[in-house]
C-alpha cells in the first residue's frame, strides 16, 4: 500500500511552481478549500475520505489539468471545477459530485461506482468506456448547442447527448448490473 501524504503541504508549493505534478502518492482525511490546482497533472494517485470545496482544476486550451490511473473513495467534489479535465482510467467510488462544473471534460475508462452527480454541468463532455454502477444522476445540465458526447462501443459511434432524459436512456444500456 501507498505511505499516506498531506496533500495540503504539497499543493502549497504550487504558489512557487504553477504547474503542479503530483506522481504515485496517497492522501487521506483532508479538506481542500477553495484553492487554484488547474493545469495540473495527477498520476497514479488515492485519494480516501477527501472533501474538495471550491477548488479550480481546469484546464486550458494549451495545457490540460489531468488525472491519470487515479483512485478517488468517499470523496466529495463541492462547488468545483473541473473544466476541460482529463480523467484517464480514473476510478471514483462512494464519491458525491454536487454544484461541479464538467462541462468540456473528457472521461476515457473511468469507472463511477456509487457515485453521485447532483447539479453537474456536463456541457460538451466526452464519455467514453465508462463503467457505472449503482450511481444517481440528478439535475444534470445538458447543452443544446454543445451536446455531450457518449461513445457507444455496440454502435462504435458517438451519441450526443442533450437532456438529463437523454442521458438516462444511455446509463440504462450500459450500467454494470454485477
Amino acid at each position: 500500500t501507498k505511505n499516506y501524504h498531506i496533500f495540503k503541504d504539497i499543493i502549497a508549493k504550487l504558489d512557487s511552481c504553477k504547474n503542479l505534478e503530483i506522481i504515485d502518492q496517497a492522501f487521506s482525511n483532508e479538506i481542500v478549500f477553495d484553492k487554484d490546482l488547474s493545469m495540473s497533472f495527477f498520476c497514479d494517485l488515492k485519494f480516501e475520505n477527501f472533501n474538495f470545496v471550491k477548488v479550480n482544476f481546469s484546464g486550458s486550451c494549451f495545457r490540460d489539468c489531468e488525472f491519470e490511473n487515479c483512485r478517488f473513495q468517499n470523496c466529495k467534489f463541492l462547488e468545483s471545477s473541473f473544466f476541460k479535465v482529463e480523467f484517464d482510467n480514473t476510478s471514483f467510488k462512494a464519491c458525491q459530485f454536487f454544484r461541479v462544473n464538467l462541462g468540456w471534460s473528457c472521461w476515457l475508462d473511468a469507472a463511477l461506482i456509487e457515485t453521485e452527480f447532483e447539479q453537474v454541468d456536463l456541457e460538451g463532455a466526452t464519455l467514453s468506456n465508462l463503467k457505472i454502477k449503482n450511481s444517481l444522476f440528478l439535475n444534470l445540465n445538458f447543452n443544446d448547442s454543445f451536446p455531450t458526447k457518449f461513445y457507444n462501443s455496440k454502435l462504435n459511434e458517438f451519441i450526443e447527448i442533450k437532456s438529463q432524459l437523454n442521458f438516462e436512456k444511455i446509463l440504462k444500456e450500459i450500467e454494470c448490473k454485477d
